[in-house]
């Protein structure tokens, strides 16, 4: 049941998407503010040409920031910005939003007002964009994967921070465990009877050799079955077909199969059977996601989240200086929690100027 997010991405919104590996190869995002205001891009610009010969002082005490940036025409522009009190002007609309949403066999639809800005979502088929969108990441992978204990080890440096961890195919389920730049995520998703691998013809004399991810064996007819968890060594990915090595009593063999279908089938089939009822109203969130037999249900009050965030701002504190084209200094969050940052005016530029292709390590055009 191969859904392809380039053909299918959101085809109940009746919104079809091709993306052109010419245009992420070639623009960056410079380009596209540009293309939007040749005006802004020449103030960023502007900007940047400055930065790099301008010094400034800036002190963050209990989130707010202040200093002055002074510039080679001797321009001073004060700097102020206060991060808690801009937290709290949110209080009221975030009081009196209100919103809906609900998963149904995988299609969405929302409803949403937050002061002025109100809308909905009509049909939006989330199974075939998430589904669509996982395999296609998984194709744009060409590489070789350590496998240990049978899970995937994942090790990705990106221009935002590195991505550590593991894709763990051997308990029955999809099991995904990353430590990223933006935190960590763990989630899963149950294999079904179904989602099997049968290699074909290798010259195997029992039969065929099957990859059962539900119950998570290699199974060799009567040959006693290797658990998936056993399996140690590499595993190539080239537009989505995954090789694997496994070994076996009378010897080893090398399947192929598609990772990005299988990953595909797996998540479309658990988001169309996940039904999800979510409301916002007077800052208090509901939620009640079911499963089979399974329910989950949660109640958050938004404006007391609101009142621990400012809490966390409140304890930033940090000086940082701008000289000779450098940023540097020091950030601290509460008393455990100390960062130093040091960044040249002339790395944050050249990002603007990368193709966004080479930003998301995207393949190279044909």
């Amino acid at each position: 049941m191969p859904i392809d997010l380039i053909s299918d991405i959101i085809s109940e919104a009746d919104l079809m998407f091709t993306p052109d590996p010419d245009f992420f190869n070639t623009t960056s995002i410079l380009d596209i503010v540009g293309g939007i205001s040749p005006t802004v891009e020449a103030l960023l610009l502007s900007g940047l040409d400055e930065a790099a010969s301008a010094t400034g002082e800036f002190t963050i005490t209990s989130g707010a920031i202040t200093g002055s940036l002074t510039t080679s025409t001797q321009d001073i522009f004060p700097i102020s910005f206060d991060a808690s009190g801009f937290l709290e002007s949110l209080r009221p609309t975030l009081s009196s939003a209100s919103a809906t949403v609900s998963l149904t066999e995988g299609i969405v639809n929302a409803t949403y007002e937050f002061g002025d800005l109100a809308g909905e979502v009509v049909e939006f088929n989330l199974a075939s964009f998430a589904a669509g969108g996982l395999q296609t990441l998984i194709t744009w992978i060409d590489t070789s994967v350590p496998i240990e204990n049978g899970a995937l080890q994942i090790g990705i440096d990106t221009f935002l921070g590195p991505i550590n961890g593991s894709i763990d195919f051997t308990g029955g389920d999809l099991d995904i465990a990353l430590d990223t730049f933006l935190g960590d995520f763990d989630f899963s998703f149950d294999f079904d009877s179904d989602d099997q691998v049968v290699v074909g013809d290798i010259g195997f004399p029992l039969g065929d050799i099957v990859i059962n991810f539900d119950t998570g064996n290699v199974e060799l007819g009567a040959v006693p079955p290797i658990p998936l968890s056993s399996l140690s060594s590499d595993i190539s990915l080239q537009d989505g077909i995954a090789t694997i090595s496994v070994s076996t009593p009378i010897g080893t063999f090398e399947p192929s199969f598609d990772l990005g279908e299988l990953v595909n089938d797996v998540v479309f089939d658990t988001l169309t059977g996940l039904g999800v009822e979510a409301s916002l109203l007077d800052g208090q969130f509901e939620l009640l996601a079911t499963r089979d037999s399974e329910q989950f249900q949660t109640s958050i009050n938004l404006p007391e989240q609101l009142d621990d965030l400012v809490a966390t701002v409140d304890q930033i504190n940090g000086g940082f200086s701008l000289g000779a084209g450098v940023l540097s200094g020091e950030l601290s969050i509460g008393q455990d929690n100390v960062f130093a940052i040091s960044e040249t005016v002339e790395n944050i530029g050249g990002l603007l100027t990368t193709a966004l292709g080479d930003i998301l390590d995207l393949p190279p055009s044909a």
